[in-house]
């Protein structure tokens, strides 16, 4: 979707809890989890929770150093050596 950059967390995370409640009224309302409306409205929700758990798994890639154990010696993790040696 264009245009994300211009949302900051904040707003973001207003949106996504207002569009949680239209859904859950709209659900009272309609009766139904298939009518087009409520689809619409869960599919829209959707795009923004995605957009948020992307920003979310960004920010916690900017801030992990890349050196790890796995990096360091990747033969070794997890193979059947060092379950052995457990």
């Amino acid at each position: 979707m264009e245009g994300w950059r211009a949302i900051n967390h904040e707003d973001l995370s207003q949106i996504i809890e207002n569009l949680q409640k239209q859904l859950k009224e709209l659900v009272k309302q309609k009766g139904s989890l298939t009518d087009c409306a409520v689809l619409n409205v869960s599919q829209e929700l959707d795009r923004y929770i995605v957009e948020s758990q992307r920003r979310i798994l960004e920010s916690r890639k900017e801030s992990i150093p890349f050196s790890s154990t796995f990096h360091q010696n990747p033969g070794k993790v997890g193979t059947s050596d060092t379950m052995k040696r457990s």
